[in-house]
């Protein structure tokens, strides 16, 4: 009986195996094997031992056990792509220029000289602008356009004296001005600076940024602060394929500066060759929130919309069939390269090669069979391409559209067309022929959110209610918008005076576009934020649907009955606020600035919110960590004083998530600075109260209590370090002081109603005068707290603070401090 039993779930196990087509069951093992070996580092030699046994193992299961096979040719396969990323991230450490500097951690102190080829069209974008100072709005000018150029070098050699040390791999470089023009793929050149190391997270919930460029063999990065301290040693030729798309890309590019506005021309330059570093903060946020960003981002939509359009034109010019499909397909992949060979775009390209490939050796291709071989040779070139959101969502878009098409009911059989058709007639077959174009679009979208939408919620924290029903008008609009592009393009490269005219309709197509995009953005109700997702949602999520895709419809409605009910535990538990025992206070890392959250019951408040010349990364930074914690607002931002690195975040931050309302000084709100005029006008624009707050206020949450207080002289006679509020938090028996950049005059008035405290965050980032041995010995604090990430006054502060621990958020990361249940106050650093 048991060997009856065990016979039937290998042969149903061997049904649903074979019922998957091979290169598809392929492109999983070999992407779970890539996955799985970015998590536990094997050596090169182990996965290739493995698999190599595996297949030995296969061969004589063929027959006699077809299940045993597959399992292990499958194993097999798993094994290789570990073994191909263990190459792709390992194969020459020795000589990548990350090794060089963990050799020699000095060099990132010192200017050096870093010898390589540019390995892609370089990019421009425009970098943030530092804060404006603090002066009437009506004397400030315009600030200046501050252009940045990034590209990648495939490195050779840096020498950091005459003495050039071999090396091998990829940097990421940025440099503070224009050179796409100077600079060419392919030219091989020498930069002159300093060459770091990707930073590494040092906050709870923040975006791995160095993971990020390792998984994409990028080791290092290098920032120049002017064009000059790059020198040409060798161009790519005038006539090199690189260099010849790297001038159309520069032309293009002209031609967008040139025949289209500004908010015009970063929406084409995005439509159209991928780069969204011309886009404004605002109107990226409204592509976000309105669920259209797959706009915006070339995908296969874009690759698809290029290849039918070139396909309809030949057809048009009566070319051969074949010969179309050849043009048309080859004009993609030169597009991919155009766009740099971004991966969505380049999984496009191969995508519609297969395609061609199979149509002129008259052999139709499944769908899934597209889909693995081209998930195949995209792990085998770029293993990479298994971290791709990107590349992922278009897949499974493609996979929801093919889902759909399947399984629609084609009735081949048509009635005559009666003799005569009334006018009554026509309207109506009219009207049934838009009913069922909407509900086929409708199907195809809801098909498509269905499956992206998991994916887009655990990476961009949002899920999107209107997305939906606004891309059944948007994605019409978009490929009118792609081919009135395509259009302008080919006429302004070709004939350059008949550009204005063909500029005309792509522009107000554009101008179309945004303006539906604006209108989605605006409904609030439209969109939801959501904080992390657990870490084990999407790896159930995507096995119970592809577990249904591979299963007969009594197992599969179990399936899709299952992944409805994963969904209704999950949403109550996301949106449901954590509720805090006692209090949770952390200082977060986020260089010389301020963010400190504070967590009691089950409310957040936030102190400060600002970084030097990094508000918008500092809005990131505080979002990120409070979304790990599964928060979904913050209930109060209260801010010390009217200095650009405690306040320049929140303006981002605003647009991030929801607030209850800001509380801060007189002196905050009575400034004339331009930036908080526009911070102000923020609050009004999005209806978040603003309360003044002054010396004696306090506010209760649960088990915490705090008081705030200032220096009583007259606001002309402090400065604004001098005003700043100092906030006294209480609970449980512990207290902690948030002086914010409290010194001189100011420090001096409130010195002795400061009270002992078990942790102070030092004031004004450490700085000595903010710092004296008085307020040493009145406070008394056990730890002591300095956010910045420089330490040159370390030496100093220990002096003034000989008995209490020493944290830097720079080198120590964020520091949470936690009273238990027995008022313990149990301080933990996240490095």
């Amino acid at each position: 009986m048991s060997s009856q039993i065990v016979n039937n779930a290998a042969a149903w196990l061997h049904a649903r195996l074979v019922s998957v087509p091979a290169p598809l069951r392929a492109a999983v093992a070999l992407i779970a094997g890539i996955r799985a070996a970015d998590q536990w580092r094997w050596p090169t030699v182990i996965p290739a031992a493995v698999a190599l046994v595996a297949l030995l193992l296969s061969l004589p299961c063929r027959r006699r056990a077809p299940v045993t096979e597959q399992l292990l040719q499958l194993t097999s396969l798993l094994m290789l792509g570990g073994m191909l990323w263990s190459l792709h991230s390992f194969g020459s450490d020795g000589r990548r220029p990350a090794s060089l500097l963990e050799r020699n951690p000095q060099l990132q102190q010192s200017s050096l000289r870093l010898t390589g080829t540019v390995a892609g069209i370089p990019s421009t974008a425009v970098a943030d602008a530092a804060p404006a100072p603090a002066a009437p709005a009506a004397a400030v000018a315009a600030p200046q356009v501050k252009i940045r150029t990034h590209f990648l070098l495939h490195a050779e050699s840096a020498a950091l004296t005459d003495h050039p040390e071999s090396l091998s791999g990829l940097c990421r470089i940025t440099v503070d001005g224009d050179v796409s023009q100077m600079l060419s793929w392919g030219d091989r050149v020498e930069l002159t600076g300093r060459l770091e190391l990707p930073p590494e997270p040092m906050n709870p919930g923040e975006f791995d940024y160095a993971r990020y460029l390792r998984r994409s063999g990028i080791s290092a990065v290098m920032f120049l602060r002017h064009p000059a301290a790059i020198r040409m040693l060798e161009s790519a030729g005038t006539w090199s394929a690189r260099g010849i798309l790297n001038r159309f890309r520069c032309s293009t590019v002209q031609l967008l500066q040139q025949h289209l506005s500004p908010s015009g021309r970063a929406a084409a330059e995005a439509l159209l060759l991928g780069n969204r570093g011309w886009m404004s903060s605002e109107v990226e946020r409204q592509y976000t929130v309105s669920g259209t960003m797959h706009l915006l981002a070339i995908s296969g939509l874009h690759v698809g919309i290029l290849y039918v359009f070139i396909v309809r034109v030949f057809h048009l010019l009566l070319v051969p069939r074949s010969r179309g499909l050849v043009l048309a397909a080859t004009v993609c992949l030169l597009y991919a390269f155009l766009t740099d060979l971004r991966p969505s775009v380049l999984r496009s390209s191969l995508f519609i090669l297969l395609s061609v490939i199979g149509q002129l050796l008259c052999r139709e291709m499944r769908l899934s069979t597209l889909i693995g071989l081209t998930v195949l040779i995209l792990a085998i070139i770029d293993p990479a391409v298994a971290f791709d959101v990107g590349a992922w969502l278009s897949f499974l878009a493609v996979a929801a559209l093919g889902w759909v098409s399947a399984g629609a009911d084609h009735d081949q059989s048509r009635s005559a067309p009666p003799d005569a058709v009334t006018m009554p007639q026509r309207l109506l077959l009219a009207a049934t022929a838009a009913a069922q174009w909407t509900l086929r679009c409708s199907r195809q979208m809801l098909a498509v959110t269905m499956l992206s939408a998991p994916l887009v919620a655990s990476q961009f924290h949002l899920v999107t209610l209107t997305g939906m029903v606004v891309n059944l008008v948007l994605i019409p609009l978009t490929t009118a918008v792609l081919i009135a592009g395509y259009i302008f393009v080919a006429v302004g490269s070709l004939i350059p005076p008949l550009a204005t005219i063909v500029a005309w309709p792509f522009s107000g197509l554009l101008e179309l576009l945004n303006l539906g995009v604006a209108y989605s953005a605006s409904v609030r109700s439209g969109y939801l934020l959501i904080p992390d997702l657990p870490g084990w949602f999407l790896p159930v999520w995507y096995t119970l649907l592809l577990a249904a895709a591979a299963t007969r419809p009594p197992l599969r409605r179990c399936l899709q009955l299952a992944m409805v009910g994963l969904l209704l535990v999950l949403f109550p538990a996301v949106c449901s606020r954590p509720v805090i025992s006692g209090m949770v206070c952390t200082v977060l890392s986020v260089g010389h600035g301020n963010a400190v959250v504070v967590e009691a019951d089950d409310r957040v408040l936030l102190f400060d919110a600002g970084a030097m010349h990094r508000g918008k990364r500092t809005a990131d930074l505080v979002a990120g960590f409070l979304w790990h914690r599964g928060h979904r607002m913050i209930d109060a931002i209260i801010l010390s004083h009217p200095d650009a690195d405690h306040y320049n975040a929140v303006p981002d931050l605003l647009e991030k998530m929801p607030v209850g309302q800001v509380l801060a000084s007189h002196q905050f709100f009575a400034s004339d600075s331009p930036e908080i005029q526009r911070l102000l006008t923020a609050l009004q624009k999005q209806q978040i109260p603003a309360t003044i707050l002054q010396h004696g206020d306090s506010l209760r949450l649960a088990e915490l209590h705090v008081d705030f207080l200032q220096g009583q002289l007259d606001s002309a006679e402090l400065a604004d370090n001098e005003s700043s509020l100092a906030a006294v938090l209480r609970c449980r028996g512990q207290s902690i002081l948030l002086p914010g950049d409290l010194e001189g005059s100011g420090l001096q008035q409130l010195l002795s109603r400061l009270p002992a405290c078990s942790l102070l965050v030092s004031p004004h980032h450490g700085s000595p005068a903010a710092n004296p041995p008085e307020l040493a010995r009145q406070v008394r604090p056990a730890h002591v707290i300095v956010s910045d990430r420089d330490e040159r006054h370390q030496a100093r502060l220990r002096k003034s603070y000989p008995n209490s621990q020493l944290l830097f958020t720079g080198r120590a990361g964020a520091v949470e401090s936690r009273i238990d249940a027995r008022g313990r106050l149990i301080v933990s650093s996240f490095r």
